[in-house]
């Protein structure tokens, strides 16, 4: 098969995945499944839902088709991947879904909660990646629909306005509420195991806001959220409370734009940081002309028009402590900068299409090499917006380099960009391994201790996972040792490891 058909096959089966997945699936078995079990095949059938960075969503949503559809999943353990939401649709409008008290107007419990449903799931389609629906199981009790912001219209207001008013309003309205569907063991109620399903879940937009939400037993009970996709290493308290396996290599690189004639293609470390430094005085940044950053064209004293990622995200973080020098994306580390948002715009990771293009000719902007080589490939959609990678070193006595398949790398020699792409199975909270599904997740995205059996999942193994890795444009891990204080076999993860 050629490269070209192959790529073809695994975006339309992701597509498909997402697209197309069947509405109202409760699965489980009688029992549930505990971390004494042999591994990912075990008896037991099980949801496995995986939620968090942006970079890494589209590859996993291949890995979880590849997965799903594979010999090895023998207990057809199903992998839903949710991606992350932006905003996507509200609910129908008119008669709302409940009345603010838990009673459903408009007609019967059942065709009020039948419609309203309906309706969240076709938004949640058209805009696709931006919507799943997560089937219930023995461990989460419910079934989910991630499908934008909208759920229910309380009409309540600052004002004193208590009746449904038709406005969706963050401040005042609820965004996500239990709607009955349906009687599925014939006992004429609607209050049983996968006879609801949550309507109008905002899914984790980015790396942090994953782990946020693995780690949020409250609103993601045990067995809700397996897994959080990561571009960035858990936070040194959160580590005890997941497994986390490398399985890539990606890098984060500073862009420059078509109509930029300064002459400046490479950046050092340092000057990053004084475009994102303010003065303390004028509280505007230290440098403000591309003249201070080595122009010395006729344009050399035009503004820089520097953008940021949106905080929150893996990238965000890697961008401002590996690129620029800060301690971490949060508005509190641009030091002496009194509204950051203001005076750096915010753009959404992988996709600089927000730069505006009176900026453009002076902008700077960050992206994603692995997002950057797919939207060029037309896997996706393409939101450079005529971004070019300028070089970059983290010191005068590096080499400036480009992002490319020879520069990222684990080597001491790599481009300065360099950085694992994750997936956090979580533990628990406490750091124990009891969670339900904690190794039917395994089975998927890591590896067992050799004492346990030492099963390698899929995502671990090389072949066609390392294939479709490639496809999406990351830089797939050797085979070496999975874990530097040893106990598990050889694969192509790589366990606990924090930076390369």
């Amino acid at each position: 098969m050629s490269l070209k058909k192959l790529k073809l096959k695994v975006a339309a089966a992701a597509t498909a995945a997402a697209i197309g997945a069947p509405l109202f699936i409760g699965v489980g078995a009688a029992s549930a499944t505990t971390s004494s079990e042999t591994g990912g095949n075990n008896g037991s059938t099980k949801v496995i839902a995986m939620a968090g960075s942006d970079t890494t969503s589209l590859v996993m949503e291949a890995v979880a088709t590849a997965y799903n559809q594979s010999a090895g999943n023998k207990d057809r353990d199903r992998v839903v991947n949710i991606p992350p939401l932006h905003h996507v649709a509200a609910n129908l409008g008119g008669t709302p879904l409940a009345d603010g008290t838990g009673g459903f107007a408009g007609g019967s419990e059942q065709l009020a909660a039948q419609l309203a449903t309906r309706g969240y799931l076709a938004a949640a389609r058209m805009g696709w990646p931006s919507g799943a629906f997560v089937p219930g199981d023995d461990d989460c009790k419910q079934e989910r629909l991630y499908g934008g912001e909208g759920a229910l219209d309380k009409g309540t207001s600052s004002s004193g306005n208590t009746s449904p008013n038709g406005v969706i309003d963050v401040t005042n309205d609820t965004f996500s509420t239990f709607a009955n569907i349906r009687d599925l063991n014939g006992d004429s109620d609607f209050d049983d195991v996968n006879e609801k399903i949550e309507l109008g879940l905002v899914a984790p937009n980015g790396s942090g806001s994953g782990r946020s939400a693995a780690l949020d037993e409250t609103n993601n009970p045990e067995g809700c959220l397996d897994i959080a996709r990561s571009s960035s290493a858990p936070s040194s308290s959160q580590q005890a409370s997941f497994d986390t396996w490398g399985f890539a290599l990606d890098a984060i690189g500073w862009t420059y734009f078509t109509g930029n004639t300064h002459g400046v293609t490479s950046l050092l470390k340092s000057q990053l940081t004084q475009v994102y430094t303010c003065d303390a005085g004028t509280n505007t940044p230290q440098f403000q002309t591309w003249e201070e950053l080595g122009a010395t064209d006729a344009n050399k004293t035009a503004t820089i028009k520097p953008y940021r990622v949106q905080p929150g995200s893996g990238t965000a973080t890697d961008v401002a402590t590996v690129l620029i020098g800060l301690a971490s994306a949060a508005d509190a580390s641009f030091t002496n900068c009194s509204a950051p948002g203001s005076i750096f715009p915010t753009v959404q990771e992988h996709d600089c299409n927000a730069v505006a293009d009176a900026d453009k000719p002076d902008a700077i902007c960050f992206y994603g090499y692995s997002r950057w080589r797919i939207q060029a490939s037309g896997i996706e959609v393409d939101k450079r917006n005529g971004a070019k990678f300028g070089r970059f070193r983290a010191t005068e006595a590096a080499t400036a380099l480009l992002p490319t398949p020879s520069t990222i790398n684990e080597t001491s020699a790599r481009y300065a960009g360099t950085r694992l792409v994750y997936n956090l199975v979580y533990r628990g909270a406490s750091g124990s391994t009891t969670m339900p599904s904690f190794n039917d997740a395994l089975a998927v995205v890591g590896v067992r201790p050799t004492a346990e059996g030492g099963e390698v999942g899929f995502l671990c193994k090389g072949g066609a996972a390392t294939r479709i890795i490639r496809l999406y444009g990351l830089i797939p891990l050797r085979s070496a040792q999975t874990d530097a204080a040893g106990g598990y076999p050889d694969s192509f993860c790589r366990h606990n490891k924090y930076s390369l």
